[in-house]
């Protein structure tokens, strides 16, 4: 089979797989309404007890007439630092939950574009500090389908209810992993990953520091970076690598970010440590090549000094008969 006629085949079957017809052209747009500020998403700032209304903006740009459920819900940081949000069958509970629309559910011709209101209304018990969620559309499931497929597009939404906002992270599980310096004539390169957890109640970044170094400050290796903006109360799991670290024993890894607010708030720097054994295998090997050496010599040496005076012996008999 030709490769062209392959690819078709098997792109037929995954549009059968997902109960769409091979021909369909389904494809959609969101995007916020035009407030004349150019805003690529949602950001607020309201007290509690307040509310805001706003608009937001659906397009088909397929061919073919779809039915979309829209809502809101809330969004997270996911371990790998990226902005997501909660599955569609779990109700939020932050700011999702504030979020009520005009329409639960909207069809549209191929071309057509309809405006959902919104309106968010804050909590009179609202605590401040930094809120995130979006509104979701999610192409309707088609029964004839043997595979359950979601396709959703969304919108982000940032509230901040203003207030004594706490920046603050916290570092924890920090670990290295050291590879074997077999090589004493080359640095290595240590495998460092540790966890980084909002702990406080506004959005936050950080520039991160990681230096390694053996006693006495020897050997020390440098690499810069940063945390992604993360969520209050999630986490983010960060992997790097410290490169050009000599193996000379027990090494010191530091890590050490510095908590900034979206607003540009910094908090004092927070850091860990640990310590790790970093073998010189090639100089242990070099070492143990010339004891061993040494020592066969050494013992050479002294087998031929006891085989002379061995013979001497032999001669002084010799001559005394």
């Amino acid at each position: 089979m030709r490769p062209r006629v392959l690819a078709s085949a098997i792109l037929s079957l995954l549009l059968v797989a997902v109960g769409l017809p091979a021909h369909a052209d389904v494809s959609w747009s969101v995007s916020v309404s035009d407030d004349g500020s150019g805003r690529a998403n949602y950001a607020y700032e309201e007290e509690p007890g307040s509310s805001v209304e706003d608009t937001w903006v659906l397009t088909n740009s397929g061919s073919e007439e779809i039915t979309l459920r829209v809502f809101a819900t809330d969004a997270i940081t996911t371990s790998s630092g990226q902005l997501d949000l909660i599955p569609s069958d779990q109700e939020p509970t932050g700011l999702g939950s504030w979020v009520t629309t005009s329409a639960d559910e909207v069809t549209l011709e191929p071309g057509e574009k309809q405006e959902i209101d919104f309106t968010i209304s804050v909590p009179d018990d609202a605590t401040p500090g930094d809120y995130a969620g979006g509104l979701v559309s999610v192409l309707a499931a088609d029964d004839g389908g043997t595979v359950a497929v979601e396709r959703r597009l969304g919108t982000r939404i940032h509230l901040r209810v203003p207030g004594d906002v706490t920046t603050s992270l916290a570092v924890s599980d920090l670990t290295v992993d050291a590879p074997p310096a077999w090589n004493p004539f080359a640095a290595v390169d240590l495998a460092v990953s540790y966890r980084v957890t909002n702990d406080g109640t506004g959005r936050a970044f950080a520039p991160e520091v990681l230096t390694a170094s053996g006693p006495g400050g020897l050997g020390s290796g440098r690499t810069t970076g940063e945390v992604p903006e993360t969520l209050p109360s999630s986490t983010v799991d960060r992997a790097t690598t410290v490169a050009g670290v000599w193996a000379l024993g027990p090494t010191t890894v530091t890590v050490t970010v510095q908590p900034t607010g979206i607003d540009g708030t910094m908090a004092d720097p927070v850091t860990a440590e640990t310590t790790v054994w970093v073998v010189p295998w090639g100089w242990i090997a070099i070492v143990a090549v010339v004891a061993v050496a040494g020592a066969v010599v050494a013992v050479v040496r002294a087998r031929s000094r006891y085989e002379w005076v061995d013979a001497d012996a032999a001669d002084t008999e010799d001559s005394a008969r």
